[in-house]
């Protein structure tokens, strides 16, 4: 026999609703997707992999501070910038 059981969370109401939105628009509910999702980590033992994947900013610039290529700025150096730019304006 197939039991269900509920499953309840708290979130940002307008979250909700625009999740619920785009859901709607290709032909799903939360409760569908969360099915889906909760499912697919009870098989795989691990979250899917498009939650743990990064975009490409946060990609290169985790590998510059791996890299120790991150080139810091002095107090002047930051000064000079922010007049510069202020001057532009």
């Amino acid at each position: 026999m197939n039991s269900k059981a509920l499953v309840s969370t708290r979130i940002d109401r307008e979250i909700k609703i625009e999740a619920t939105a785009v859901l709607a628009e290709i032909g799903l509910t939360v409760s569908d997707v969360m099915s889906m999702v909760l499912t697919k980590i009870a098989k795989e033992k691990t979250l899917p992999i498009e939650f743990w994947q990064a975009n490409y900013r946060s990609s290169a610039e985790i590998n510059e501070v791996r890299g120790h290529k991150l080139r810091t700025k002095t107090l002047e150096e930051i000064k000079s910038n922010m007049s510069a730019m202020l001057d532009t304006e």
